[in-house]
């Protein structure tokens, strides 16, 4: 939460850029993470293994 609204990354899908790389980020591609609207609990989907 940030000044009460839940946030979305869109970044789950997106490689390394060269901006990133320039600013030291690391991202995560392929794991996102679900959040339960009612409950507010995390979940977290690798999206790259097969299931």
């Amino acid at each position: 939460m940030y000044r009460g609204v839940l946030l979305i990354n869109s970044g789950t899908w997106q490689k390394q850029t060269p901006f990133q790389a320039s600013v030291g980020l690391s991202p995560t591609p392929g794991l996102a993470v679900l959040v339960n609207l009612k409950t507010f609990k995390v979940y977290y989907h690798d999206f790259k293994t097969e299931n």
